[in-house]
């Protein structure tokens, strides 16, 4: 992600796990050249975030982007809850499955799904 410094960007970069959640964020100091941490989060299950150390992005479990106000993921169509581990509206596509709740992420499974 390039982010603008005055004149010049500033390059950041992410560290994602096998599901796309991202777990550390790092950049180039710009004087010494070295490695520096900017952001690191762990995730519960259901993606609630438990935080390592605080940093600025907002591109977080799932790399979706985290809305601070609702404290909710946005996946585009709809909002995520991970605190409840649910959407908070129903799916589009629920007709097409009906033994499953429309409320449910990963069918209550997220570790398989």
């Amino acid at each position: 992600m390039a982010k603008r410094s005055g004149t010049d960007y500033v390059y950041q970069y992410n560290l994602t796990d096998h599901l796309g959640s991202v777990r550390f964020t790092f950049n180039k100091h710009p004087t010494t050249g070295l490695v520096q941490k900017l952001q690191e989060d762990d995730y519960y299950a259901f993606g609630l975030r438990r935080v390592a150390s605080a940093g600025t992005n907002k591109y977080l479990y799932n790399s979706k982007e985290l809305q601070e106000e609702l404290e909710q993921y946005d996946y585009g169509a709809r909002f995520y809850d991970p605190v409840i581990g649910r959407w908070n509206v129903v799916d589009p596509l629920a007709e097409v499955n009906r033994r499953w709740s429309p409320y449910r992420y990963a069918y209550n499974n997220p570790m398989i799904y």
